[in-house]
């Protein structure tokens, strides 16, 4: 199996200025998260969400399985608490989190044969009411859009799957550009 690591993690304040949070994400995310809430960010790199995500009373807990960048987290942010961990890897998690956040194109990176795995340790750890948001890029050429990235996949495709491990779409922004939220909670199983 090939490892797809980008070099851009090799240099994490470059990709921390390369990456800065637009303002509607910014706003979407102050909008969408309540400030007692309890947050779960899978792929969390540097911490450029942390701002958001990490403060207001929340609670919160970062995963990423590049080390230079929890490195430049935490450097930034001692206080946070991250673990290093693969998806299929991530610490026994006993808290039920009302939001789990997968964002700048974290899903793309999770191997299509581990994501229903994915999905279901999410799910377990998402509270019944809880909220579970991915970004995904998309461009559009003319009438049909193509999407990029490691493993290209529709934003139907995207839903499809989470159906099967047991979401459902609420509801979907455009956030900039070729950015796309969607928003997730649990459906029956």
């Amino acid at each position: 199996m090939t490892i797809l690591i980008s070099t851009q993690y090799q240099s994490p304040a470059v990709y921390h200025e390369t990456h800065l949070v637009s303002v509607p994400e910014k706003n979407f995310l102050h909008h969408l998260i309540k400030p007692t809430s309890s947050v779960l960010e899978l792929g969390c790199g540097t911490g450029r969400l942390y701002p958001i995500l990490g403060t207001g009373g929340r609670k919160y807990f970062g995963l990423d399985r590049e080390r230079l960048m929890l490195d430049f987290f935490l450097e930034k942010c001692p206080d946070a608490c991250v673990a290093e961990a693969d998806w299929n890897d991530w610490p026994f998690l006993v808290e039920n989190f009302d939001f789990v956040m997968m964002a700048r194109n974290t899903w793309f990176h999770v191997y299509p044969d581990f994501r229903l795995s994915l999905l279901g340790r999410i799910f377990s750890a998402l509270g019944d009411k809880g909220q579970f948001v991915l970004e995904v890029d998309s461009v559009k050429d003319c009438d049909k859009a193509q999407y990029v990235d490691f493993f290209p996949h529709s934003i139907a495709e995207i839903v499809s799957v989470l159906g099967k491990a047991g979401f459902l779409m609420h509801s979907r922004k455009s956030l900039m550009g070729v950015k796309t939220a969607l928003c997730f909670r649990k459906a029956c199983r």
